[in-house]
């Protein structure tokens, strides 16, 4: 039987900017035309599990606009659970600035508007949500006192944890015990850390620090080079799906959102690390966050085209 999943964080509205560069600071560039579509790192993951099969409610913030009720109305059409998105009149929906350039590289500029307004009140009030047996996601575009209030009732609840720390910013011990699942890349486990990681083996060993404090396994993503998973009794890299990218944006949505359907599901962690290389790699051959998403045919599709990786 699969595990419910309970997404806490961010809902966001992508402005969207193609650009052949990116400029630099002080340089005007013009773009081709302006795409909307929906964003956040919390509605980006729970939108790729829904696309996926999994069962997943949202919970989240955004402002009583147009906006708002876009994404609202869309997570309805992926069969998402939204009764707990709160709409909030004194803040927007959050937003997303993306310049992006002809290779599919990035940049973001995000303003948070209604999500930095999730408080411990709102996680209180989906409290029927945290249940044994459930999976919590999080990830740092909403207050951490309110990733923090979450875990504790999730830990007191018998739920998974899984988290995604991005926007990185330093963690406290007591909420890095009680992660199940981290999964971050270079830089943030850098900027978390307060340490230089000169490479890859560097990096998974101070992963295994981790473990120590009470993570059960660390998923170390190194973008279009591939993944590392350790944990106490596991060390391995799940090697990437070479494709042709448009837009990265989503990429480490997809893979946390994957990673997270395949154990909801009881798979094996190296079954659950290629269903997320796999989702991910699909997601950067299409322009925009969530329209980039793929669903669970277009991944088992692949999987079966490419049996080797």
């Amino acid at each position: 039987m699969m595990k419910s999943i309970v997404v806490l964080g961010s809902i966001n509205t992508d402005l969207i900017l193609q650009c052949d560069h990116l400029p630099v600071p002080g340089e005007t560039i013009l773009s081709a035309d302006l795409q909307n579509a929906g964003g956040g790192k919390g509605a980006n993951q729970a939108v790729a599990m829904a696309r996926l099969g999994a069962d997943v409610a949202m919970v989240g913030m955004v402002g009583m606009d147009g906006y708002g009720d876009q994404h609202i109305s869309a997570f309805k059409h992926e069969g998402m659970n939204t009764t707990y998105v709160y709409k909030l009149p004194k803040a927007p929906t959050g937003t997303a600035i993306i310049l992006l350039d002809d290779q599919g590289q990035n940049s973001i500029v995000v303003s948070p508007g209604a999500n930095m307004h999730l408080t411990q009140k709102e996680v209180t009030s989906a409290n029927e949500l945290f249940h044994a047996g459930a999976i919590l996601v999080m990830q740092l575009e909403i207050p951490i006192r309110t990733v923090e209030f979450a875990a504790q009732l999730a830990k007191q609840r018998n739920m998974q944890i899984i988290f995604n720390p991005a926007p990185a910013q330093m963690l406290s011990d007591g909420l890095i015990s009680m992660i199940d699942y981290l999964i971050l890349n270079e830089t943030e486990m850098e900027i978390i850390s307060g340490q230089k990681m000169n490479n890859e083996g560097e990096a998974v060993q101070f992963a295994k620090k981790w473990i120590a404090q009470g993570v059960k396994g660390i998923i170390l993503t190194l973008g279009a080079k591939g993944a590392w998973f350790v944990s106490v009794d596991e060390e391995f890299f799940m090697p990437p799906f070479h494709v042709e990218a448009l837009d990265t944006t989503a990429a480490g949505d997809a893979f946390v959102g994957a990673f997270t359907k395949a154990i909801a599901e009881g798979l094996s962690h190296v079954e659950a690390m290629r269903f997320a290389a796999a989702t991910a790699a699909l997601a950067v051959t299409q322009l925009g966050a969530q329209p980039s998403l793929p669903t669970l045919k277009r991944v088992q599709t692949f999987l079966a085209q490419h049996p080797s990786g």
